[in-house]
């Protein structure tokens, strides 16, 4: 029998998150701080809301772009969080914020390594943008945030130096998974230009941006991009509801695409399932208060974090986390620096706390390790006790 498997998907491997967390899944002895999950359970009255529709038998085909009323009740929650009325038109629900990170990439990309269209992404960043890319026969061109004294910067003059006639798109996460950096408004509107300057698709994910410490929400782009502008805005229910299973998300996009995004869903899944909608119309109309809680929850354990990273050997720098739930840290030992996957391994293995190896982030981030710290303080305590106890060996 003769068979063949696309040989650039032969090529790519799995994350390496995945890879440290391999055959250690089961383990209770561990604490599970890799993965973009905390410890609390999706609220009540969605669960509910979701049992309910499923009962009453909502279990058949519903619009591609997902039910009208759901599609309303996301226009309604940016207007009323963000000041900002794109109309259900403009917004698109997916089958989760990485389907949609897919489908975009199949609308942007030719897939065609002739055509070598190349993408821009802003890094340290969460690898399955580049990934899709990668699989779409894309270049990646990484534009790294710069670390100074004052955290995290995006160094404009670089990232337009970056841009060519191949260039399809800019990918920029804000807040940042994995470093807590958030752009500005006037980053914000600055990015913007350089989008119509030049005729680049922008996309921005902004699933953390209701995870805030300072404000109520991050700066986004959906007051300042309009109907016609090439932005495309990918949102999730994961984060902030505590949804990440349901694996649903939601695009605000310029009205001109939504055929487009029709036919794509069509020949991907077909649609979101109904009684999942229903669960997530529940989120979206009742969540706020949720919402609060969770924010609370992450910034007692944000201060854990915080009063004892400096006390960690090896220690040598930290991103503060301004937004997200992730504290991102380098440490300085030379197997780490050499090796972060393997460190990042034993860490789990043998010391029991497991991490997120910095290399999964992007190119020269050896080193550096994520810490998700969306869980009770005593666990959170805990973890920086055994990882006092493993560093102190190197």
């Amino acid at each position: 029998m003769k068979y063949q498997i696309d040989p650039v998907l032969q090529t790519m491997h799995e994350q390496h998150i995945v890879q440290v967390s391999q055959g250690l899944l089961e383990r209770k002895d561990i604490i599970p701080m890799w993965f973009g999950e905390g410890d609390k359970i999706t609220p009540k009255y969605v669960r509910e809301a979701a049992i309910k529709a499923l009962e009453e038998g909502d279990g058949f085909y519903t619009e591609k772009r997902g039910r009208l009323s759901l599609r309303r009740a996301i226009n309604d929650y940016q207007k009323r969080v963000f000041n900002s009325e794109v109309g259900e038109d403009r917004i698109s629900v997916l089958s989760s914020g990485m389907s949609a990170i897919q489908l975009l990439f199949q609308m942007i990309l030719s897939g065609q390594e002739a055509d070598n269209d190349n993408i821009i992404i802003i890094a340290p960043i969460w690898p399955n943008a580049a990934s899709v890319a990668t699989y779409r026969r894309a270049e990646i061109r990484y534009c790294l945030l710069e670390f100074g004294d004052n955290g995290l910067s995006l160094d404009f003059n670089l990232l337009e130096s970056m841009i060519d006639n191949n260039t399809r798109a800019i990918f920029v996460n804000s807040p940042n998974n994995p470093s807590g950096w958030m752009l500005t408004h006037n980053e914000i509107q600055d990015l913007l230009g350089l989008s119509r300057r030049h005729g680049l698709w922008l996309i921005a994910d902004e699933v953390y941006n209701r995870l805030t410490y300072d404000d109520e929400v991050a700066p986004s782009f959906l007051p300042y991009a309009g109907g016609d502008d090439l932005v495309i805005i990918v949102n999730s229910f994961s984060k902030a509801w505590a949804m990440t299973g349901w694996r649903v998300g939601w695009l605000v996009h310029p009205h001109f695409v939504s055929e487009e995004l029709n036919k794509l869903i069509e020949f991907n899944y077909s649609c979101v399932p109904g009684f999942v909608q229903q669960g997530c119309l529940a989120a979206i109309e009742l969540g706020d208060e949720f919402i609060s809680e969770l924010v609370s929850y992450c910034d007692a354990a944000r201060g854990v974090c915080l009063k004892h990273i400096g006390d960690l050997s090896g220690v040598e720098e930290f991103c503060y986390p301004n937004a997200g739930f992730y504290l991102y840290f380098r440490v300085g030992f030379r197997g780490a620096c050499d090796d972060i996957l393997g460190f990042a391994r034993s860490l789990a293995d043998d010391g029991g706390v497991g991490l997120a190896p910095g290399s999964s982030f992007g190119p020269h981030q050896e080193g550096w390790l994520r810490l998700c710290y969306a869980r009770n303080t005593s666990d959170v305590e805990e973890a920086f006790h055994r990882m006092g106890k493993f560093f102190a060996k190197y």
